[in-house]
């Protein structure tokens, strides 16, 4: 975390400052509240999973058709959905190009600073950056490396295992810090029946080589947006996604495809998998293009 982007995160939230994604948000927000799937919902609206999947992330912008008939489906109102159009774009626009204001507190903290000298300040200024890294972490659940270590193992054998009985794995999510050699870091680890997904963040990612030590090499990886507890502002993780052996190839574009990982982002290792995200993504695009 740099002080400067916090700084910048609290400046804009006292601005008011729109999200630039507020349609995509709301299209997003409408689904999850009534318990729908992107491929429920594209079934029931007649488009494909990626069209649903390209209108929630902002990469296609959506007709004065397809809000009424998300207005119809939804029971909203379609001048709502048209007018956080207008401000999705519009915001996307003006924000690079606004002059920023800063927080009365924080003008007045500056200004007080600026009555030491630059070689008190600079010290007591990377003092307090520390101190803040420390609270953050201090704000969230500590796990140890040795415990993470051992439910790896556990599903790791589960998923090799050669015996006859079917073995219950119940889902576990660690979110956290993790002491790692020399270094603490932030982590979100999943860890279910046919699949494990790790999430760190990217300045951080090259620790997933222990990781590897443990589930061997993943099987998809993308760089990715991440809302991270405490921080308003999403940031930048590397997220690791490992199948269990039982999973075929149909299965694992559709677990990609139900928990919205943008297909054309996710680094692969199986050629298999790599072919069928491919024609997928054809499939759709062909069906998007008759619509």
């Amino acid at each position: 975390m740099e002080l400067a982007k916090t700084i910048s995160i609290e400046v804009n939230n006292n601005l008011g400052i729109q999200s630039p994604n507020a349609l995509p948000n709301k299209l997003k927000q409408l689904r999850r509240e009534s318990n729908l799937t992107i491929q429920t919902l594209a079934e029931q609206l007649k488009v494909s999973h990626a069209f649903i999947h390209f209108l929630e992330s902002g990469k296609r912008g959506a007709s004065d058709e397809t809000l009424k008939r998300y207005a119809d489906f939804f029971g909203c109102h379609f001048e709502e959905l048209k007018e956080l159009q207008k401000v999705t774009i519009i915001v996307a626009e003006e924000r690079d190009n606004s002059n920023i204001k800063f927080p009365t507190e924080l003008v007045d903290f500056t200004s007080l600073l600026m009555q030491f000298n630059k070689e008190f300040r600079s010290s007591y200024i990377n003092e307090q950056i520390e101190n803040l890294r420390d609270r953050f972490y201090k704000s969230m659940p500590s796990f140890d490396l040795g415990e993470v270590k051992k439910l790896i193992k556990k599903i790791k054998e589960a998923w090799f295992s050669f015996k006859s009985e079917v073995t219950i794995f119940d889902e576990k999510k660690l979110v956290g810090t993790l002491q790692v050699p020399e270094n603490q870091i932030y982590f979100s680890l999943i860890i279910a029946e046919k699949s494990c997904t790790l999430l760190l963040l990217y300045e951080d990612h090259r620790y997933v080589d222990l990781f590897k030590t443990w589930l061997g090499e993943e099987n998809i990886s993308l760089i990715d947006m991440a809302q991270i507890s405490h921080l308003n502002e999403e940031q930048k993780v590397k997220k690791y996604l490992w199948f269990s052996t039982a999973l075929s190839i149909k299965d694992q574009l559709l677990y990609l495809i139900e928990n919205e990982y943008v297909l054309e982002r996710v680094n692969c290792r199986d050629p298999q998998l790599i072919r069928s995200i491919k024609y997928y993504l054809e499939q759709t695009t062909e069906v998007e293009d008759a619509i």
